[in-house]
């Protein structure tokens, strides 16, 4: 199996805002794979200095079995091809016709453009009402509105007690 790897220039477009492409992006062709077969390529990546490999996602550009037109796609793990992380290493298992093969056929070669990602979009499931900023309220304003609450309810009232501002009430009805 042939694997001529080579860092390529790709544009990302408005669908991957928010992601982070430290490494860039590559494009390698794997020839001699019986044709519709699964493979697994591994890809180490080499970090300056101590930083660590921050990746979580691998992004593809071209077909998919959805979408003929070339466009980006997360190719998360879907059981059958996918993209897994361990340190510093990406695993692409791709099946030769299958997501992930950009010339979308059974015929030996594996076509794969695409690089790792660095996710610094907000999911809306995981930000919870302190984190959310406005129409949250923070510990020291809870407090705050507690004694003022406890202070309108104990605090002498002008005109009489609140029993006899009752009482009042009842006997002019």
């Amino acid at each position: 199996m042939a694997k001529d790897a080579r860092q390529v220039e790709l544009t990302p477009d408005d669908s991957l805002q928010g992601l982070q492409f430290e490494q860039g992006f590559y494009a390698y062709d794997v020839t001699g794979v019986a044709a519709g077969t699964a493979i697994e390529v591994e890809i180490r990546f080499h970090q300056p200095g101590d930083e660590p490999f921050a990746a979580t996602r691998y992004y593809k550009y071209g077909p998919t079995p959805d979408n003929d037109s070339d466009h980006w796609y997360d190719f998360g793990l879907d059981g059958a091809t996918g993209a897994t992380f361990a340190g510093s290493t990406v695993s692409l298992r791709l099946v030769d016709g299958g997501r992930g093969d950009a010339d979308r056929a059974a015929n030996g070669v594996i076509v794969d453009p695409g690089g790792p990602a660095v996710d610094n979009r907000v999911d809306p499931d995981s930000v919870t009402p302190t984190d959310a900023g406005v129409g949250a309220i923070g510990p020291n304003a809870l407090i705050l509105m507690t004694l003022i609450a406890i202070w309108a309810r104990v605090r002498p009232r002008v005109g009489g007690s609140r029993l006899g501002n009752r009482t009042a009430a009842r006997h002019l009805e």
